[in-house]
């Protein structure tokens, strides 16, 4: 409610400068591990930081956004995981090896003063450059000039910017057409000794020109016909497969918020919602199968019948408040069931329903008859007169037929 008054305050504060005593303050934010499934340090910002890492990313992406290669899909718009795989697919077909590499402990191991000089020669604002710099070094994992804090908006834009010298080194320097890399992942594909020799190249330039290592036991090249592992994926040139470490996240994260739901902790409607999303991501790739599988053995476990994700369905409505009658809407604004009259068709009542009509006011007795169906609520004006299902012109037919609406005074034609 207050963020107006907030969002001037910080405005004022940077306004000061970054060396200014009394210029906003940046937090070094709450850290702790996750295992998924190595260990991982997250670091979490005040949502006030957060607000301050968007203004200073978006005052750097243009520049950062000419500096980087087509095939770079992390931390960009119109990139992402789903484009990344689908790129690294086209480019495995018709080619027999595939190079993969990645950095060992890449956020860890960044040389921030490295960093911070090829930043600026970019050419960032100078007031712009000097918070990016204070607000990384503040929320910095260790004492050393080392280190880029997981988990926040500007760490994972100026890492991805880091490795963009390998990626103009790469495809720029050595000529290498089918690259691709998101984050710290790298692909390329060709002969095998031409990427034997890529990958001592790269191990190099990380070395002398970044300051990074290979990881060794995830560098390696591989004939691409017995799938690329890239993203929790194995890429082959004809579909794309759920690594087994990847899938078993996936059921983990599956029991852990249906174990939050019979806890309480979320709502049925909650649970829905977030279901959806974990299998939506997987749709994008050939595992339909899979999906189909394992639905059906939680089915069998569950007595043979499969529980669907629907949070207003009556006979759940009718469990949680058995004293109620169940339904698509609460007791209090359902509407009142008609009654069916002699001679008049469900149609004509439920056409008289969506027109407003109160079907309470509808009686056999009443002004509510076949040949003129006029209710209470009604336009005194407007009057119902039975037609066919077909054209205007066709004779309505016993004990049925539908009703149209003629609206103002008697004699002008309806639609």
């Amino acid at each position: 409610m207050d963020a107006e008054r907030h969002a001037l305050r910080i405005q004022r504060g940077l306004r000061f400068g970054a060396d200014h005593p009394r210029a906003w303050q940046p937090s070094r934010g709450t850290r702790f591990v996750i295992r998924d499934p190595k260990p991982r340090r997250i670091t979490v910002v005040p949502f006030e930081d957060r607000v301050v890492h968007h203004v200073l990313c978006a005052a750097l992406l243009p520049d950062l956004e000419r500096f980087s290669i087509h095939d770079s899909y992390a931390c960009r718009v119109g990139g992402g995981q789903q484009r990344a795989i689908r790129r690294a697919q086209r480019f495995a077909r018709g080619v027999p090896w595939a190079l993969k590499a990645d950095i060992a402990a890449f956020f860890a191991t960044v040389p921030l003063e490295n960093l911070f000089g090829r930043l600026e020669r970019r050419g960032p604002d100078p007031e712009v450059f000097r918070w990016v710099r204070r607000c990384v070094l503040v929320v910095r994992p260790g004492p050393e000039r080392r280190g880029l804090a997981i988990g926040t908006l500007l760490s994972q834009h100026l890492a991805n910017f880091y490795l963009g010298s390998l990626d103009h080194y790469v495809k720029d320097t050595l000529g290498v057409k089918r690259y691709i890399r998101y984050m710290d992942d790298l692909l390329a594909f060709g002969e095998r000794d031409e990427l034997r020799e890529l990958r001592e190249r790269i191990r190099c330039f990380g070395r002398d020109e970044l300051g990074l290592g290979l990881n060794a036991a995830g560098t390696r090249v591989m004939p691409t016909r017995d799938g690329v592992p890239f993203l929790g994926m194995r890429v082959y040139p004809g579909t794309v497969r759920v690594r087994p470490a990847r899938w078993r996240r996936f059921t983990a994260r599956v029991a852990e918020l249906e174990a939050d739901a019979r806890a309480g902790r979320i709502d049925e409607a909650a649970l829905a919602q977030r279901l959806s999303s974990v299998f939506a991501h997987l749709e994008h790739y050939d595992t339909g199968q899979l999906r189909r599988s394992w639905l059906q053995r939680r089915s069998a476990a569950r007595g043979g019948r499969l529980e669907r994700l629907q949070p207003r369905h009556p006979g759940r409505l009718l469990e949680e408040h058995p004293g109620q009658r169940a339904g698509r809407q609460p007791q209090q604004e359902a509407p009142v069931q008609a009654q069916r009259q002699p001679g008049v068709s469900g149609l004509q009542l439920s056409v008289g329903r969506q027109m407003g009509l109160r079907s309470d006011a509808c009686r056999p007795d009443g002004p509510g008859s076949r040949t003129g169906l006029l209710c209470h609520s009604a336009d005194p004006l407007s009057v119902l007169r039975p037609v066919g299902l077909g054209r205007g012109t066709e004779e309505p037919r016993p004990g049925g037929g539908g009703v149209a609406v003629v609206p103002g005074p008697l004699g002008k034609k309806g639609p």
